[in-house]
């Protein structure tokens, strides 16, 4: 991106990279969800700052980017700050809160990107869904067959970093015709529908009706991924709505009733709602279980599932141009400054 005249200040998370606190692999889960929840974002925060008090940097003209964690972090961050005219979004998924925002802004088009092959679930269809919901014609969606999770993407796709640059390079400078072409597509109206009320309080339900609706048409159709539902089931867990996610489950089983996934996911649901008896029998029908199971990756006949409760993914570490960024802004360190046509924090961290 400094060849096409923007600024980039990539930091590492506090905990990775050569940023300072206590590693985070090594944390407890009930630290590393408060560092997540509680201490990233003030980090983050503290970095916008320091990019915005650098010479030349114009504050008109900023975007700001993530991959994998870094997707909701950069989300919620353009939420924070009104100044951000641009998200780049690389293999990874936001809250409710900030699928609505992304929804109801037109003023932020977005860059997202995923591979098929990523060994954290069917990303791609996280990534088509937030371009999908973007009201903004400027937002664009590059979908890969290969290529891994988040920033791993560069190395066997030489031409993505150029092809971000580019898109920022328009975004920002207010040129939507000069926005390169991508060869994303966006999802069925009809899925974003249901996507749409199943992310709704108590929307499951309003959701299995328009299935059985669907299927008095046509007996096999499906109005949703199986894969985002499955996340929106879990993102429920996190927090603490066992009822809402075991509703939501329960809609992925009339759904896809040949998947083992789906069962395996509602009984998690239960499990977390402290009804172990239903959650010791969920079980696929033995006449529809399918003979494709790979234990070992997590991985059952294509589906996989969302990070468990309270685990992050390990993280992909950019450590170029990092800086410790607890408790503040490092003494004496000056990012590389060009002539500007815009400016972009990058997050790029895991």
């Amino acid at each position: 991106m400094n060849s096409v005249g923007i600024h980039v200040l990539t930091v590492d998370y506090r905990g990775f990279g050569e940023s300072g606190g206590p590693r985070f692999e090594k944390l407890p889960p009930d630290d590393e969800q408060r560092i997540v929840t509680e201490t990233w974002p003030g980090d983050i925060d503290i970095a916008f700052r320091y990019l915005l008090s650098q010479p030349g940097v114009q504050h008109d003209m900023i975007g700001a980017g993530g991959a994998s964690c870094g997707v909701n972090n950069s989300v919620q961050l353009a939420r924070r700050h009104a100044e951000l005219k641009a998200l780049m979004l690389l293999s990874g998924e936001t809250n409710r809160d900030g699928r609505l925002f992304l929804q109801a802004t037109n003023r932020l088009p977005l860059f997202t990107a995923a591979a098929d092959d990523d060994e954290f679930g069917d990303l791609t269809e996280v990534m088509q869904w937030l371009f999908s919901i973007s009201p903004n014609s400027a937002s664009r969606f590059q979908r890969y067959s290969t290529g891994g999770h988040g920033a791993a993407m560069f190395t066997p796709h030489p031409e993505l970093p150029n092809l971000i640059a580019r898109w920022f390079q328009a975004a920002l400078g207010g040129k939507p015709d000069e926005v390169p072409s991508t060869n994303g597509s966006r999802l069925p109206p009809a899925q974003v529908r249901a996507l749409e009320q199943i992310d709704q309080p108590g929307g499951a339900g309003n959701a299995a009706k328009m299935l059985a609706d669907a299927r008095e048409q046509d007996p096999g159709a499906n109005i949703f991924p199986e894969f985002l539902v499955n996340l929106l089931g879990y993102e429920h867990l996190r927090l603490g709505d066992g009822k809402g996610a075991i509703a939501i489950m329960q809609l992925n089983v009339t759904a896809y009733p040949d998947s083992p996934n789906v069962y395996d996911s509602l009984s998690d649901a239960y499990l977390a709602d402290g009804q172990k008896e239903l959650a010791r029998t969920q079980e696929m029908p033995p006449c529809s279980r399918s003979p494709v199971f790979v234990p070992h990756s997590g991985i059952r006949t294509g589906v996989r599932h969302p990070p468990k409760v309270g685990k992050a993914p390990p993280p992909i570490v950019v450590p170029t141009r990092s800086r410790n960024l607890a408790p503040a802004p490092p003494a004496g360190v000056q990012p590389e400054i060009r002539p500007p046509t815009g400016t972009v924090a990058s997050r790029l961290c895991c």
